[in-house]
C-alpha cells in the first residue's frame, strides 16, 4: 500500500458522515468478508451467458477484447482471484487499485503481490471523495462497488476525467431498488418462483424467503444507499455530445453488466443485456441453519 494516504476522509467533517464510513470500513475489515469472490456456480453461469453470451466466460475474461491496456484503476479491492485473472489475461497491465478497507487492501496485497510483482498499488481511500488524476488510466474496473457509495456524481466525473480519450470503463453492479426494499408485488412472484422451485426440489421446501428490514440492518452502513440511482448518474450524453472537459462519455451500465468506454471500436459479439438481481436471503428455519456471508446470500 502507498504511504503517505494520511486523513483519507478529509473531504467531510460531518460527524455522522464520519462514524458511518469508518463503520462501512470496520465492516470490510471483518476477516470472513476480506476479499471475498462471492458467487456459485449456478449463478455465475447465468450472469456470464446475460453479460458475454457463453455460461463459462465470465465479463472480465473479455477484457482482452477490447484492447491492450496499459494503465488501470479499479474502484474497490474486489476479489483478489477476479483481479488475478484481469493481471494474467492483460500481462501488460498495471492495476491500482482504490478501496476504503485497510485490510481488503492489505489482503489482496498478500494474494497478488508474488504472482504479480510490481504490478499491483494499492491506496486506502474513500471513494464518496476520491480523486483521480485526469487522463491516467486506459481502464477503469469496478465491481460490485458503486451500491456503496453516497457521492455518485462525483465518482462519475472522476471516472470520466481520468479514462484517457480511448480509455474504457467496465462496471458490474446491483442496481435496484436502494436499501434492498423491493415491492411486494417483486416480493410475491419470487416467492413464488421458489415455491415452485420446491415442487422440483424438494430439498427446498422448508426454504423460505426472508427479505432486508430497514428498520434492522444488519448490512454495512452504506450498502445499496442509492443503487435506484446508478443509471440516471450514468445516463448518456445526447447524441454527438460532449463531456465538460471535452471527451465522449462512457457508455452507461444497464442492470449488472458491464459497460464498455470511449474511443476504441467494439469487438462483435452478443450484446449485454440487463439482468434481473435482487437482493434476499433464502434459508431454512432455525433448525440446522448455517451462518451465510451477512450480505444477502443463500443460507441454508
Amino acid at each position: 500500500m502507498e504511504d503517505g494516504a494520511g486523513d483519507i476522509y478529509h473531504l467531510s467533517r460531518d460527524e455522522e458522515y464520519l462514524s458511518r464510513v469508518t463503520a462501512e470500513a470496520e465492516f470490510f475489515d471483518r476477516p470472513s468478508l476480506m476479499g471475498i469472490d462471492v458467487g456459485s456456480p449456478l449463478t455465475d453461469a447465468y450472469f456470464n451467458e446475460r453479460f458475454t453470451g457463453d455460461k463459462n466466460v465470465a465479463w472480465f475474461e473479455t477484457i482482452p477484447r477490447y484492447g491492450t491496456f496499459r494503465r488501470g484503476c479499479a474502484l474497490g479491492a474486489g476479489g483478489p482471484e477476479q483481479r488475478a485473472r484481469i493481471l494474467e489475461q492483460n500481462p501488460g497491465l498495471h492495476l491500482t487499485v482504490h478501496d476504503v478497507s485497510e485490510e481488503s487492501l492489505a489482503t489482496l496485497e498478500r494474494r497478488l503481490a508474488g504472482r504479480f510483482p510490481d504490478r499491483v498499488t494499492t491506496k486506502q481511500a474513500d471513494l464518496n471523495f476520491v480523486e483521480l488524476p485526469d487522463n491516467a488510466y486506459d481502464i477503469i474496473i469496478s465491481s460490485n462497488c458503486f451500491h456503496h457509495l453516497s457521492n455518485l456524481e462525483h465518482v462519475a466525473y472522476q471516472v470520466n476525467k481520468s479514462l484517457t480519450a480511448d480509455g474504457f470503463f467496465f462496471l458490474t453492479d446491483y442496481v435496484g431498488e436502494a436499501r434492498f426494499q423491493f415491492a411486494e408485488e417483486k416480493k410475491r412472484v419470487l416467492e413464488a418462483a421458489l415455491r415452485q422451485a420446491a415442487v422440483r426440489r424438494p430439498v427446498l421446501r422448508s426454504w423460505q424467503a426472508v427479505w432486508p428490514d430497514a428498520a434492522d440492518w444488519t448490512y454495512s452502513p452504506f450498502e445499496a444507499v442509492r443503487s435506484d440511482e446508478t443509471l440516471e448518474v450514468h445516463a448518456p450524453l445526447p447524441a454527438g455530445g460532449r463531456a465538460p472537459h471535452g471527451r465522449a462519455a462512457a457508455r452507461p451500465p444497464a442492470l449488472r453488466q458491464t459497460a464498455g468506454g470511449r474511443g476504441r471500436r467494439r469487438p462483435s459479439g452478443p450484446t449485454v443485456r440487463p439482468a434481473p438481481s435482487p437482493r434476499l436471503s433464502v434459508r431454512r428455519p432455525p433448525h440446522g441453519r448455517r451462518r451465510g456471508n451477512g450480505r444477502g446470500s443463500a443460507q441454508s
